[in-house]
C-alpha cells in the first residue's frame, strides 16, 4: 500500500505532519478528515522519474477565470461546474471538474471537494476557497486565485521568450561545433602528419586533435553519459529532499540569488496580502504564503516565523529573525501593522517588487546573449587558430 506524506492543522491550529498508508488520495484525506485534521499539503508517492503538473497554468487561469465569471452572473457552484465540464479542454481539469460537481450535489463544500484533486488545486487555492465560502465572496476569491496564477504565467511566458533566443544560439553553436568536429577537423589531420613527425605541432593543434579523436571513437559513450548525467541531476534537482539545499544556494549566489529571493519575496507578500483580505488567520496564511513560493527556505522561515507569532511576536518581528527578508521590506510590514493596513501595504509592496524584478530580470537576459556570443567565438576562434597555427608557422620558416 502506497505510503502519502502529509501537512496537515489540528483543530486546535497547530501543524503536525508525517505519513500515512492509503490506497488513493482520496482516502488519504478521509483518513484526515476522521482525525479532526485539514490538510495543507498531501504528496502521492514518486517514482524513479520525476513528475511534473499535468494541468497548464493558462488552462487554470482561463478555468477559474470562467468560474468567477459564471458566479458572478448568479448561477449555482453545481450548474457553473457543468458548464466548465464541457469547456474545459485538458483532461485532468475536466475529469476534476466532473468530481467536483458530483461532490457538491452530494452535499459537500466546494473547499473540501477541492482538497480530493491536489494536484489540480494546490492547498493555497484550497484555503482561499474556503475562506470565501465562508465569507460569501466566492466570486471574488476566484478572481483573485485567477489573477495570481495568471501573475506566475505571465512570469513563465516572459522567461520562455527571453532564453528562446539564448537557447537558439546555443543549438546552432553546438550543431556547429559538431560539424567542425566531425567533417572539417578530421579532413586537416593527415596534412599535418608529416609536420608532427619532423618539427611537432603547437599545442592547441594537438589538444583539438586529441578532443576530435575522443569525440569521433567515443561519440556514442560520451552521449550516453551526459544524458545519464543530464538525467541523474534532474532527478536529484525535482527531488524534494534537495530543495532546501538547492534553495539555499541559489540565494547565496551573487547574481542568481537577488532576483530569485526577490521573486519568492514578491510573491510571499502577494499570497500573504491576498489571504488577510480574505479572512484568513495570520498563522495559516503565513504558512500557505510561504508554501506558494515553491521556495523550501522562505517555506521553512515562515514556519518558525509562525512559531514566533503564535507565542505573542509580531509578524515583523517574527520575520526578521529568518535572517532572509530584506530590512526595508520588513520595515514596511511593521508599519503596515502599526496602521492596520498590512493587507494593503503587503500588495503594493508585491508590485513594487515585481517591477524592480522585471527591470533587473531584463538586464540579466541582455547580459546573457552577449555572454554566449563571446563563448562560441571563442570557441570557434580556437579551432580555427588551432588550424591555421601550423600553416603560419611552416610559412615563416620557408621565407628564413
Amino acid at each position: 500500500m502506497p505510503q502519502f506524506t502529509y501537512k496537515a492543522y489540528t483543530r486546535e491550529g497547530e501543524v503536525t505532519q508525517g505519513t500515512l498508508a492509503a490506497q488513493s488520495t482520496a482516502e488519504a484525506v478521509q483518513i484526515l478528515a476522521k482525525r479532526g485534521w485539514v490538510p495543507s499539503k498531501l504528496e502521492v508517492p514518486r517514482g524513479w522519474i520525476p513528475r511534473w503538473s499535468r494541468v497548464p497554468l493558462a488552462d487554470q487561469v482561463a478555468w477559474f477565470g470562467m468560474f468567477a465569471d459564471l458566479i458572478a452572473s448568479g448561477m449555482t457552484i453545481a450548474s457553473s461546474l457543468e458548464l466548465l465540464q464541457d469547456r474545459t479542454t485538458n483532461r485532468s481539469m475536466s475529469e476534476a471538474t466532473r468530481d467536483l460537481k458530483s461532490r457538491i450535489l452530494q452535499g459537500e463544500s466546494l473547499s473540501d471537494a477541492m482538497r480530493y484533486h491536489s494536484k489540480v488545486f494546490d492547498s493555497l487555492t484550497q484555503h482561499l476557497v474556503a475562506a470565501g465560502e465562508e465569507g460569501n465572496f466566492l466570486e471574488l476569491v476566484l478572481e483573485k486565485i485567477a489573477s495570481i496564477k495568471e501573475a506566475k504565467s505571465k512570469l513563465g511566458n516572459r522567461l520562455t521568450s527571453a532564453l528562446a533566443y539564448p537557447f537558439f544560439l546555443l543549438v546552432v553553436g553546438g550543431l556547429v561545433f559538431a560539424g567542425m568536429m566531425f567533417f572539417f577537423v578530421p579532413k586537416f589531420e593527415p596534412l599535418f602528419e608529416r609536420m608532427r613527425a619532423t618539427e611537432g605541432l603547437p599545442w592547441a593543434t594537438e589538444a583539438l586533435f586529441s578532443i576530435n579523436k575522443l569525440v569521433s571513437q567515443n561519440g556514442l559513450l560520451v552521449f550516453i553519459g551526459l544524458t545519464a548525467i543530464a538525467t541523474a541531476m534532474a532527478y536529484w534537482i525535482c527531488d524534494p529532499k534537495n530543495r532546501l539545499f538547492i534553495d539555499r544556494a541559489l540565494y547565496c549566489n551573487r547574481v542568481l540569488g537577488p532576483l530569485v529571493s526577490g521573486i519568492a519575496i514578491a510573491r510571499f507578500c502577494q499570497i500573504l496580502g491576498g489571504l488577510l483580505s480574505s479572512g484568513v488567520r495570520i498563522q495559516v496564511a503565513t504558512i500557505l504564503a510561504g508554501q506558494s513560493t515553491n521556495n523550501r527556505l522562505l517555506e521553512s522561515a515562515a514556519e518558525r516565523a509562525v512559531e514566533r507569532i503564535t507565542a505573542g511576536a509580531s509578524l515583523a518581528d517574527g520575520l526578521e529573525e529568518q535572517k532572509i527578508f530584506p530590512r526595508e521590506i520588513l520595515e514596511v510590514i511593521r508599519m503596515g501593522e502599526r496602521t492596520n493596513r498590512l493587507e494593503k501595504v503587503l500588495e503594493s509592496t508585491a508590485r513594487r517588487m515585481e517591477s524592480k524584478i522585471e527591470r533587473r530580470l531584463d538586464l540579466v537576459l541582455r547580459m546573457l546573449e552577449p555572454a554566449l556570443m563571446v563563448v562560441m567565438a571563442s570557441v570557434i576562434g580556437f579551432i580555427m587558430i588551432a588550424l591555421l597555427a601550423p600553416i603560419f608557422n611552416a610559412s615563416s620558416q620557408s621565407f628564413q
